[in-house]
Order: C-alpha cells, then structure tokens, then sequence
C-alpha cells in the first residue's frame, strides 16, 4: 500500500528542488495521521513506500540518500549523498548526515550544538567502515581532520577574537572530539562482533 504522495509544494535547497510529502495512511509508530504533511524529498526514491519510515517536520532527503523500515527523520535534519537510514534509526533536530553514512540504530549519530564561533551543529555519524563528521559548513571529515580545522581557525579565524571565547570554542571542540572518539570506538566495535557472528 502506498504510504506516501508528493504535494506541489516545493522549495529549494542549494539548486536542488525540494517537495513536501503527504501521508496516505496512518503511521502510529510515528503520530503521523493520514492527510499530514510529512517533511521534504527530492525524489520518491528517498523514502520506501513500504514500512513505517516517516521523513516530518522540515527535515530533508535528498541526492541518493535513503530512508526505511521503520526509521525517522524530523525536525530541521538533513540526510543527503549516498547515506541511508533504516530499522528503527531516528535522525532529529539539526543533525547533517551526508556521504555514505550507515544508520540503522538512533545511536549511529550523535549531534552536539551551537559550538563555536558560528554557533554551528556538528553530526557524528557511522559509516560503512569508519565514521564522519559534518561541523556547520565544514565537512564532511574524520575527527582527526577536525582537529586539524579547529587549529587552523584558531590561528587564522580567531586571533582577534575574545581569548574567553576562543578558549570556550577550542574547550567545544576538544570535548567533541574526545566523546566522538570513544563512540566511533563503540561503533567499530560493532562492526567486528557482527563481522565474527557473520563468519
């Protein structure tokens, strides 16, 4: 049964042509009544007529990304390049998933924000075989690269700026990478226990 239609309501996102869904059924899981419009695709290939994925609120799909089974993207979130989204993962409020992103568990990312001196959204997220990271405009990169933007603004970006400020956004930065570390370590650790069961 088809879940979902496309509205003619459209509106651009960087060039790329964005269309507002509609349920055509009812998705418990999710609150999601039939006739609510749902968030934004940019082809009917983003979100699976089947299962009970949703995409709402102002949230975002587009490129090759994709969303099923049971999954949710809400809020202002954005899942874009190659990523997909399935089983009961949620993507919500200002996360950026991009590239090919693998995220079939909520905890397959992580969103910290406002950081920095743009007062920015950085998404961690799992892929394939490592992880990545999307800082506000930067990205995506590992959080080695990270590390390696944050010393380059300091010198370049922040040098005249309110040593309290640049001590607190350097103090963001570097208790973003320390977590994001221990939980790319979690996901890597995932990823060999079910290569083992696979063997």
């Amino acid at each position: 049964m088809t879940k979902f239609e496309i509205t003619t309501e459209t509106k651009d996102h960087y060039s790329v042509t964005l269309h507002r869904i509609k349920a055509l059924r009812d998705i418990p899981r999710h609150g999601v009544k039939t006739g609510d419009l749902g968030g934004w695709i940019e082809k009917e290939a983003n979100l699976s007529q089947d299962g009970d994925a949703w995409i709402g609120g102002n949230a975002s799909v587009g490129g090759n990304a994709s969303v099923w089974g049971n999954a949710r993207v809400w809020g202002n979130a954005r899942v874009w390049g190659n990523a997909r989204v399935w089983d009961d993962a949620s993507v919500w409020d200002d996360a950026r998933v991009w590239g090919n992103a693998e995220l079939t568990h909520t905890q397959h990312h992580i969103t910290i924000g406002p950081v920095g001196s743009e007062n920015i959204t950085v998404t961690l997220y799992r892929t394939a075989d490592g992880h990545q990271v999307q800082a506000g405009c930067w990205g995506p990169g590992t959080l080695d690269e990270l590390k390696t933007e944050v010393k380059r603004r300091e010198k370049d970006e922040w040098a005249h700026r309110d040593p309290a400020d640049v001590g607190r956004w350097a103090a963001q930065y570097k208790y973003i990478r320390k977590l994001g570390e221990a939980v790319a370590a979690s996901w890597d650790a995932e990823r060999a226990a079910a290569k083992a069961v696979q063997a």
